[in-house]
């Protein structure tokens, strides 16, 4: 799967400057370690023409901020072994939503949780290394209280992957 360089000096191209909480030397730093994690300090500043103390306090004012939130390796499970990647909507009571959510980040294989609109209140993101697996994650750890239904959909192919990482 290709994954697109995210240009965030494109994507925050008609906000005003002045109300965002960065600068257009973060944007840039922000936009190579979106691109590369592992980008050195010292990498960046040759290519922004900065010391590498800039970039070492720029990055951790920007951790202080919170406006990164982390650094990480993304695998490619599927070189590893036969993935299968679901969508997994449920029904879940309000009353029993706090209990179900929690439970929920709690299990391994579940990637993500989201509170969304329609016909179901949960969206989970879950990556399975069998269809036995997801079956047994359907059949038995979701008769959760509360959950009154619940729609998998199995990812058959992925074609652009996901920067965001908001809340």
């Amino acid at each position: 799967m290709k994954t697109e360089r995210l240009d965030l000096g494109q994507r925050w191209k008609g906000l005003d400057p002045k109300l965002l909480p960065v600068d257009a030397t973060d944007i840039s730093i922000l936009s190579m370690l979106v691109e590369n994690s592992r980008k050195s300090y010292s990498e960046m500043a040759l290519a922004l023409d900065i010391t590498e103390a800039t970039v070492r306090r720029r990055v951790r004012a920007l951790v202080d901020k919170g406006l990164i939130i982390g650094f990480t390796t993304r695998i490619n499970f599927g070189a590893i072994e036969n993935t299968v990647k679901a969508f997994i909507h449920l029904q879940v009571a309000p009353d029993r939503l706090r209990e179900a959510i929690s439970k929920l980040q709690g299990h391994p294989r579940v990637a993500a949780v989201h509170r969304v609109t329609g016909q179901r209140n949960l969206l989970l993101v879950a990556i399975f290394v069998s269809i036995a697996e997801l079956q047994d994650f359907v059949d038995n750890f979701l008769r959760l209280e509360g959950v009154s239904d619940t729609e998998v959909q199995i990812v058959m192919g992925s074609h652009k992957d996901e920067f965001w990482g908001g809340p």
